[in-house]
C-alpha cells in the first residue's frame, strides 16, 4: 500500500511526497481509514511505529475539508476556530507532535499551536486568542487555560489522547477525563498508546463510542531492531562501567555516540551527568526540575550531535523521536516492565514516526543490573517476552569492597566461588542482642539487664 491509495486531501499527499514518505506503516494503514470515516479508534502499537502520523493525517484532513462555522458576511471568530485537540503527557512530546503537524499542514490555511506547563502562559494564550485550528497541549496547561477563560473547547470536534498509558503513569487521567467532559459529545475521539492498562481501558469505555480497536504486533514487547544486553554490576561500579562503554570503540571504529542514559531519580541524573562531564564527555541532562529552556537546549544539542550523551529520567522515554539515539543504557531498572519497552524503543529510532518501512539501523540497549533488582528484571523479561542472557564487558574489571571506602580489583583468576567466599568474609558481623531479663532472673546466659527507670515521684 502507498499513501496515495488513501483518501487523504491532495495537499497532505503532496506534503507526504515532499518529505519522502511513500508507504504507510502498519498502524497508519489500519487507523487512517476508520478515522477518515469518522469512527472512534483505539490504536495499540510498539513505540516508534508511526502512531503520531496515524492520527494527525486524518485530523488534518477533516480540518482542511470542513471549514469552521461562520455567520454570513462576518469573519470567523478566533475562539470558534479551534476544532482539533491533541493531548500529550509531556511538553517534549507536545513540541514534537506540534512540529510534525506544522510540517504536514504546510501550504494550508490551518494554524497550529502548542501549549505546555512550566513556561509562560501569556504567549500561548495570545496565540490561541489569534485563532488556531489545532492545539497540541499537555492536560495541565489546558486546565489552566480553561480556568483563566483563555480557551474554549466548545467547537472542538476531533480529539486524540496520545500516550494514554503515560497519562496514567503521570496521574493525568482525571484531568484528561475532565477535559473530555467539557468537549461536545458529538466529537470524534482517538486514543493511541503502546500499552493498555486496565485503568486506561476503563477510560476508553467511558469516553469512546463503539471504537475500532487496532493492534499492530505485540505492543507490550520490546522492538525487534534493538539488540538487548544485560550486564550484572554493583551499584558503585555503574559509573565506571558506563565510562568504559563510552570509551570503547564499536565495530565501526568510532567511539560510542548518541547514548541515552536512563536514571531512576533526578538526583541520580545529576550524579551521573556530572561524573561524565568531568571526564570530558559532553553530556546533557533532562528531568522535571530543569527549566524549559534548559530542556530544549539539551535536546537540540543532543539531536545535532553536539552532545555525546543525554542522561534523563523517564520523562524522555515516551514519544521523543531523536534520530541521534543509537544506544540506550538503563543505568537504573525502570519501575515497570512497560517502561523498559518504551525506553529501549528510543534506540535507532531512525526515520521518525511518519515514514514507511522499518527504523533505520540497529540499536543497542544495555541494562546495568544490580543484585537488588534481579526479581524486578524477571518481571521485565516476562512482560517483554524476551530472554536476555547476562554477559561481561571485555576489558572492564569490577571491584569488591575492602572496608567502607576502599576498593580493589577482583583478581582475574578468581572463580565465582572464590568471589562468593571473599564477599562472605567481608560481610560485617551483626552483634547479637540478648532477650530482656525477666522478673526473678539474673543477668547472664543471653539475658541483658534493663536499666531501672528513673523515678518521677515527687518528694514529699
Amino acid at each position: 500500500m502507498a499513501f496515495d491509495s488513501l483518501a487523504l486531501h491532495p495537499i497532505l499527499q503532496r506534503n507526504l511526497a515532499l518529505v519522502g514518505f511513500e508507504r504507510p506503516r502498519p498502524i497508519q494503514a489500519k487507523a487512517i481509514d476508520p478515522l477518515l470515516a469518522g469512527r472512534d479508534v483505539i490504536g495499540l502499537a510498539q513505540t516508534g511505529t508511526g502512531k503520531t502520523a496515524a492520527y494527525l493525517l486524518p485530523m488534518l484532513h477533516h480540518l482542511i475539508s470542513r471549514k469552521p462555522s461562520q455567520r454570513k458576511g462576518k469573519p470567523i471568530e478566533p475562539m470558534s476556530r479551534l476544532r482539533g485537540l491533541v493531548l500529550c503527557p509531556t511538553r517534549e512530546l507536545a513540541q514534537q507532535v506540534a512540529r510534525d503537524a506544522a510540517q504536514l499542514a504546510q501550504g494550508t490555511v490551518l494554524r497550529t499551536a502548542c501549549a505546555y506547563g512550566k513556561s509562560a502562559i501569556s504567549p500561548q494564550a495570545e496565540a490561541i486568542a489569534r485563532g488556531v485550528d489545532l492545539l497540541i497541549a499537555t492536560p495541565g496547561r489546558v486546565r489552566e487555560l480553561l480556568d483563566d477563560s483563555k480557551l474554549s473547547l466548545t467547537h472542538v470536534r476531533y480529539v486524540t489522547v496520545d500516550e494514554a498509558d503515560r497519562m496514567l503513569d503521570m496521574g493525568f487521567l482525571p484531568q484528561v477525563k475532565a477535559i473530555l467532559d467539557v468537549i461536545p459529545a458529538d466529537r470524534q475521539t482517538g486514543m493511541f498508546s503502546a500499552t493498555m492498562p486496565s485503568e486506561v481501558e476503563d477510560l476508553a469505555r467511558t469516553v469512546l463510542r463503539e471504537p475500532v480497536r487496532i493492534e499492530v504486533g505485540k505492543h507490550t514487547t520490546a522492538v525487534e531492531h534493538v539488540k538487548q544486553r544485560l550486564v550484572p554490576v554493583n551499584d558503585r561500579d555503574k559509573v565506571s562501567l558506563l565510562l568504559h562503554l563510552l570509551q570503547t570503540k564499536d565495530s565501526w571504529g568510532n567511539q560510542r555516540s548518541g547514548v541515552l542514559v536512563f536514571c531512576r531519580t533526578k538526583r541520580r541524573v545529576g550524579w551521573v551527568g556530572t561524573a561524565l562531564d568531568r571526564q570530558g564527555i559532553k553530556t546533557g541532562m533532562l528531568h522535571g526540575d530543569r527549566s524549559q529552556a534548559q530542556r530544549t537546549k539539551a535536546l537540540t544539542r543532543f539531536s545535532n550531535r553536539e552532545l555525546r550523551v543525554l542522561v534523563a529520567t523517564d520523562v524522555a522515554a515516551r514519544g521523543l523521536h531523536v534520530e541521534a539515539v543509537k544506544t540506550v543504557v538503563n543505568y537504573d531498572l525502570p519501575m515497570t516492565p512497560e517502561e523498559y519497552v518504551h525506553r529501549i524503543g528510543r534506540a535507532a529510532h531512525g526515520e521518525g514516526e511518519h515514514g514507511g518501512g522499518t527504523p533505520t539501523g540497529q540499536g543497542e540497549a544495555y541494562t546495568l543490573l544490580s543484585e537488588d533488582d534481579r526479581s524486578k528484571w524477571r518481571a521485565v523479561l516476562d512482560t517483554a517476552g524476551v530472554e536476555v542472557f547476562a554477559e561481561t564487558v571485555e576489558g572492564f574489571t569490577p571491584t569488591v569492597s575492602v572496608g567502607r571506602r576502599k576498593f580493589k580489583p577482583v583478581p582475574e583468576d578468581f572463580s565465582p566461588e572464590d568471589l562468593r567466599r571473599l564477599k562472605e568474609a567481608q560481610r560485617p558481623r551483626r552483634s547479637k542482642k540478648g532477650r530482656p531479663i525477666k522478673k526473678g532472673e539474673k543477668p547472664g546466659g543471653g539475658v541483658r539487664k534493663i536499666a531501672p527507670r528513673s523515678s518521677t515521684k515527687k518528694p514529699t
